[in-house]
């Protein structure tokens, strides 16, 4: 079941296709073990796009900010 974030993208990246871009939706599905939304859009099904749960993104802007310190610590030293 995807969460309410993942929705709100998906929401999003729906009337950004067809309203604004003009270009048909042919699937969206949820990978069950990830828990990612994944849509395949496009006239030739050329644009995919994957919706990461929250916790991902939580996890991922942690990393990015160890990484970031990380690089700023050896800058300085």
């Amino acid at each position: 079941m995807p969460t309410t974030a993942q929705l709100a993208s998906l929401y999003r990246i729906g009337y950004q296709l067809t309203f604004t871009m003009l270009q048909p939706i042919h699937l969206i599905c949820v990978d069950a073990r990830t828990q990612n939304v994944y849509v395949l859009a496009g006239y030739e099904e050329e644009l995919e796009f994957q919706i990461l749960p929250k916790k991902v993104y939580q996890n991922l802007s942690l990393l990015l900010t160890d990484r970031a310190m990380g690089m700023i610590y050896s800058l300085n030293n």
